[in-house]
């Protein structure tokens, strides 16, 4: 350091531990220091940094520190002082102070831009990736009671992440609209301005990955927000869509493969990076999706199962997630594009031979099983029911012979009782629509006689026998019960070949479950007077004793005996539909007539 900068960094210094912050201004902008400024700019720029991080300066004293950026900013040889201004972008430097480098740095950019074309890129890149690189350190909310029905005000992680985004997209937009003017009086060349809108789109996905993790709608009914109060992370997150749509069209966003062009294809990129870039186009999707303001601009002449073949990895990417908000995101994109499929209108086949360029080997599975573990394990309740809804609303847009082995799979695969028990409601409810008249087209698939009496056999099944868990099964075994009552109801020409399964259904399923429930209820009722014996002190439960996976000991003893009088009722109830279905069966047509 010369004797001429360690006098400029001296009195900078006295005058910072002074708080003479007026001085300070007009030493750092007055012309007859112009010479050292220029030489010193980076050494002023860290100087004043490194004060606000040790010390708390007001508002207003704030707003001179930036017009002293801001001129070193103007005066400074800008390919030295970027450098200086970057090397700022630390996550260890509170936003507030990285905010007030924002203007500078886009008067530099800008500068750059203008008087550096050969090396846009270059420029761009270094100074995107320093922006993206301080978002990603800035804290996320954890949205531990995220519920996308209750309105919520917006959290302050989530205004600080906008607010940052927001200007970084001024920034971005500054110096592209440089370089558009440069390509449209051909002072740089089509590939030149092509490399610059991979390095602008690779920025747009860094900060899109970040909106992501974000509640971006927080009114799902838009003119439900009467309060006049513009959501921040939902502009941002709409600046952000549209810089893309003036990158490229909506209609080339829409599709998987199309991002391999837009993104720079001259460095290679690791498994976080890539997981980021689809994250990114998983959240983009959403935004056109669910914003009013972009789906004028989504295509609207191409085939549904082609469209919907586009969307699948980026519904997989949100429905992976832990994050709830991704969660939401992902089942707003299927709510979005299955409702414009046509019932019968998807076929597995298809989807697996387009979605093998993205290595899914089996999408409609694959979305199924994603689906199944929201609607299981998911700690919001909204997301649970919508996951479920979604199950049978998916399989419904399938053919009949899809839509027969995509029950079979759930049925077969999926042990949550509850979800068992949602798919069995759907075959019934399949199989009446089949009976109800003429057999809809290629419907013959659920009554082929193997496939029928395969899918039964699956849907009475009891885990255990005799000794299955009738509580935390009830689901399952009472849809069994209504598929058996209604069949034998229903079917009296036996069409579905039911009857010819009644052997099988006594032995296999009526006579294990009547079994099991009057083990289980005299179980119950044992424990129930235990419970109700008036005895000094309090009666300790069974050790062993559990409900539902509820262990009988931890509750209160009012509590104990309430479950066990609800646990002996589901009994009774299973064992009254249980003896109606029997009480059919024995009511046999004298004339059955056998289905053709």
């Amino acid at each position: 350091m010369s004797d001429e900068s360690k006098t400029v960094t001296k009195m900078l210094h006295d005058l910072l531990d002074e708080r003479n912050y007026k001085d300070l201004k007009e030493f750092c902008c007055s012309e007859n220091n112009q010479n050292q400024v220029v030489e010193n700019g980076w050494d002023i720029l860290t100087t004043l940094i490194n004060h606000l991080k040790a010390n708390t300066v007001d508002e207003q004293n704030l707003k001179i520190f930036q017009e002293v950026f801001i001129h070193v900013a103007k005066t400074s040889n800008p390919k030295e002082i970027i450098l200086g201004l970057l090397e700022q972008f630390d996550p260890m430097i509170v936003l507030d102070i990285v905010e007030l480098l924002l203007p500078p740095l886009n008067i530099v950019m800008d500068t750059l831009m203008h008087s550096d074309k050969s090396h846009h890129c270059y420029n761009l890149n270094m100074a995107f990736s320093s922006l993206v690189y301080y978002c990603e350190s800035l804290n996320v909310p954890t949205y531990e009671q995220f519920d996308p029905l209750e309105d919520q005000a917006e959290l302050l992680e989530e205004l600080k992440i906008a607010r940052y985004i927001e200007k970084c997209i001024d920034l971005a937009r500054s110096a592209l609209k440089i370089i558009k003017d440069q390509f449209s009086r051909n002072l740089i060349h089509a590939t030149h301005f092509k490399a610059v809108k991979e390095e602008v789109m690779l920025f747009i996905c860094g900060l899109m990955e970040r909106i992501s993790v974000l509640n971006v709608v927080h009114h799902e009914d838009n003119e439900s927000n009467d309060t006049g109060q513009e959501m921040h992370v939902e502009k941002a997150a709409q600046n952000l869509t549209s810089m893309a749509i003036s990158l490229h069209p909506a209609w080339s966003l829409w599709k998987d493969q199309t991002w391999k062009r837009f993104l720079p294809n001259n460095r290679q990129m690791v498994k976080e990076e890539l997981d980021k870039i689809r994250n990114a186009r998983a959240c983009l999707l959403y935004i056109l999706c669910a914003s009013c303001s972009f789906q004028d601009q989504l295509p609207q002449i191409m085939n549904v199962q082609f469209a919907f073949s586009c969307c699948i990895s980026a519904i997989l990417t949100f429905l992976k997630a832990t994050n709830p908000t991704k969660v939401h995101k992902g089942l707003t994109i299927c709510r979005f594009v299955t409702n414009r499929l046509e019932p019968l209108s998807l076929q597995s086949s298809y989807l697996t031979q387009e979605l093998k360029i993205v290595h899914i080997q089996h999408p409609a599975r694959s979305l199924l099983e994603a689906a199944v573990s929201i609607a299981t394990q998911c700690p919001s309740k909204t997301l649970r029911q919508r996951s479920a809804q979604f199950l049978t609303k998916f399989v419904n847009k399938f053919a009949w012979s899809d839509r027969f082995h995509l029950v079979f799979y759930l049925i077969n695969t999926v042990e949550h009782s509850g979800v068992v028990g949602h798919m069995t409601v759907y075959f019934k409810d399949k199989l009446a629509e089949i009976l109800q008249g003429e057999p809809p087209l290629g419907s013959h698939v659920f009554l082929k006689p193997s496939n029928f009496e395969k899918l039964l056999r699956k849907c009475i099944a009891l885990p255990q026998g005799s000794e299955t868990d009738l509580l935390s099964e009830y689901d399952r075994i009472m849809a069994s019960l209504n598929l058996l009552r209604f069949l034998f109801l229903r079917d009296t020409n036996n069409k579905t070949g039911i009857w010819e399964q009644v052997p099988t259904i006594e032995i296999q399923f009526l006579n294990l479950l009547r079994t099991d429930i009057n083990l289980s209820r005299m179980h119950f009722r044992e424990e129930l007077k235990k419970q109700s014996l008036p005895v000094k002190g309090e009666q300790a439960p069974t050790p062993e004793f559990t409900i539902n996976g509820v262990s009988l000991p931890s509750l209160p003893p009012k509590h104990r005996v309430q479950m066990l009088q609800s646990a002996i009722h589901s009994f009774d109830m299973m064992q009254t539909v249980c003896i109606r279905v029997q009480e059919i069966m024995d009511k046999k047509p004298t004339e059955l007539q056998t289905a053709p």
